[in-house]
């Protein structure tokens, strides 16, 4: 059985957003689900309880590592349902959940679990559909106080916490006229997302989010706290950038490489019938060839319904007709500092023929850099019982979208939906344990939604689109990676290469194994 929760009881974002960010304005196109914090829980006064036959003497409340909650406290299940991102929850059952303050707090956490047999995962944002850092009889380092940003605007750099969001990110570097790829997806948290690659806004220009990474403050399986550089430590720097589940530590902060801030953003979207898709492919791919800086293409398959309430002003919409189930959008996003430079990136778009028969066209503009696409929609919020996405990376997107389409358009699930990135350049270089595809490959995520329990259809609908979408795949996006039902997909995100580096990173550094790594690679890795 799965567990579901309430979301209206949950405490607000760690943001200063008045309202709730939404989860996604359709396509990876805007964001995103609003995240629920949950409220303060006290400790449980018992031994801990772990089911692997040994005896702990010294109660984890015992031991200054924060908050603490045990499994077979009363409270337990409130608070592994509230840690959860959507209403979703895992069936697996950590031994407990500590919330440290201070990295002294974080040693003695990590001195604890090895002391007493437990191995240890990480939450920082939690912003995982397949709640990645939820591992059975694990100690859970609950990094949610880790929320601190520390910018130095002669540098354009910026040490940031693992929990920061990217909304909260944009908005302390704002006053540096600074800025960062931060994810489209406003409540994503840095620490799995900088680590996992970090496809955002702004990555063709400025690279995957771990190219970003300057330096990497550590709390390794010892209880030690390095700094991994490229000059120190130069392995265990290498693996963060990129090595998310199979990382042997805890990233206390990040030191980012920031840039000078877009003061102005225009998102032109063209809707077609789905028949012209890959057409519209073709026209778009063309346009994303040019190199342009400040010029980002995507492509979003959704269907129709979705499409005219999200994308049209209303006006539109309610005049216009479509008796395709779904459309394709073709969308130019546009960064730049002027409306002179706007206008200059914007004029020579969309000049192939096909761009001309589109059904309707709409503009978004913000003043306000990348902020402008949270901004613009705070308030909205879905709140969904299941998302799950299958990721690649492929240069052969019409042959892969051609594949799936039957399955989205008959899909069980509630709402089904494609986007594309399409690459005209590959920003990312390469040095860190990230793998990415060749440098014509663009980046392919298919979501599925359910807004009740269906859990055998989930399961069978993700078979379904992966096993689809292998034939046409160069590689697997390892943030976007179910390793739970699917661990033979882990490695497919990783060059062989790397792969062998990162386990061989993992036995230097955590020899006993006491953090998890990917699930189904515990005991080679």
């Amino acid at each position: 059985m799965r567990n579901h929760k309430n979301r209206s009881d949950d405490a607000k974002s760690n943001s200063d957003l008045s309202t709730d960010v939404s989860r996604r304005k359709a396509l990876g196109f805007l964001a995103a689900m609003g995240v629920g914090v949950p409220g303060l829980v006290s400790c449980a006064d018992s031994t801990l309880d772990v089911d692997d036959g040994a005896s702990h003497d010294v109660p984890p409340t015992a031991i200054d590592m924060g908050m603490i909650i045990e499994r077979g406290a009363k409270n337990y299940e409130s608070w592994r349902g509230q840690l959860s991102w959507h209403t979703y929850v895992s069936e697996r059952r950590p031994a407990l959940f500590v919330r440290p303050e201070t990295t002294e707090q974080i040693v003695a956490a990590v001195r604890f679990a090895a002391a007493n047999g437990l191995k240890i995962s990480t939450k920082s944002g939690g912003h995982n559909y397949y709640e990645s850092w939820m591992r059975e009889d694990s100690l859970v380092l609950d990094m949610y106080n880790f929320r601190h940003v520390e910018v130095d605007p002669e540098g354009k750099t910026a040490w940031v916490d693992p929990s920061v969001w990217s909304f909260n990110l944009l908005t302390a570097l704002k006053p540096y006229e600074l800025a960062f790829p931060v994810a489209t997806c406003a409540s994503v948290g840095m620490g799995g997302y900088v680590m996992g690659g970090g496809i955002g806004y702004g990555w063709q220009d400025w690279g995957l989010a771990c190219d970003n990474v300057l330096a990497a403050e550590v709390i390794t399986a010892s209880g030690d706290v390095i700094l991994a550089t490229p000059e120190s430590h130069s392995d265990l720097y290498w693996a963060a950038r990129g090595g998310v589940a199979g990382f042997p530590g805890v990233v206390r902060r990040w030191k980012l490489q920031c840039h000078d801030e877009p003061k102005k953003i225009r998102v032109t979207a063209k809707m077609f019938p789905a028949s012209m898709m890959p057409d519209v492919i073709d026209a778009s791919q063309a346009e994303a060839d040019k190199q342009i800086p400040g010029l980002h293409i995507h492509v979003v398959v959704v269907p129709t319904m979705m499409a005219k309430a999200v994308f049209l002003p209303p006006d539109v919409a309610a005049d216009l007709t479509i008796d395709d189930k779904y459309v394709c959008m073709a969308e130019m996003y546009v960064l730049a500092d002027t409306e002179t430079e706007l206008d200059r990136i914007t004029d020579d778009r969309f000049t192939a023929p096909i761009f001309s028969e589109a059904l309707a066209t709409s503009v978004h503009a913000g003043n306000n850099g990348l902020l402008s696409v949270y901004q613009e929609l705070k308030g909205r919020e879905i709140t969904v019982t299941n998302q799950i996405c299958s990721a690649v990376w492929t240069p052969r997107m019409k042959e892969s979208m051609d594949a799936i389409m039957s399955i989205l358009e008959n899909s069980s699930a509630d709402l089904a939906y494609a986007a594309m990135l399409l690459n005209g350049k590959n920003m990312h270089d390469e040095a860190g344990a990230y793998s990415m595809a060749g440098q014509g490959s663009g980046s392919l995520s298919v979501y599925g939604v359910w807004f009740s329990d269906n859990e055998g259809d989930v399961a069978r609908w993700a078979d379904a689109i992966s096993e689809r979408l292998d034939p046409f795949a160069e590689g697997r996006y390892i943030n976007e990676t179910d390793c739970f039902r699917r661990p033979d997909h882990v490695a497919k995100a990783y060059s062989a290469e790397k792969w062998d580096k990162l386990k061989q990173v993992n036995k230097t550094y955590d020899p006993a194994g006491l953090f998890h790594t990917f699930p189904g690679f515990e005991a080679s890795s």
